[in-house]
């Protein structure tokens, strides 16, 4: 058996295949909290833009939409983008943060044309809330 990556067209690494994992799990628990939130989630003015919120279960949940308007990207981001010649992060039109207590464990972003991009996720009991 080859040990080759992916990139090269043999079996996927170990952290190659973990990271597909990781992934699919997040866009499991984003599709759940989701559901809460279009069942049970409110409107809320949360900074300068609003969002939809779900509270409960020991989750708090934040759904902004392409029709909410985010404040620009801050200075030193656009400085350290400049200085290294790229450009700032995009930001994806649709993002979901989840909080469980005090920790964040989710903070995802995603485009109507499939593209998603997992910020931070961390796996946990949370995700098994309905």
């Amino acid at each position: 058996m080859s040990n080759r990556s992916t990139a090269c067209g043999g079996r996927p690494s170990a952290n190659e295949a973990m990271t597909v994992m990781k992934q699919e799990r997040a866009i499991r628990a984003r599709d759940a909290i989701l559901a809460l939130l279009k069942a049970h989630g409110t409107w809320c003015d949360f900074g300068q833009c609003k969002a939809l919120r779900f509270q409960g279960h020991g989750l708090d949940a934040l759904y902004r939409t392409p029709f909410q308007r985010l404040p620009p990207a801050p200075e030193p981001i656009k400085y350290l983008a400049a200085m290294k010649g790229t450009r700032s992060p995009e930001t994806l039109p649709y993002g979901l943060d989840v909080w469980a207590g005090q920790s964040r464990v989710l903070n995802i972003e995603w485009a109507d044309d499939g593209r998603v991009v997992v910020v931070s996720y961390k796996p946990g009991e949370w995700e098994f809330v309905r």
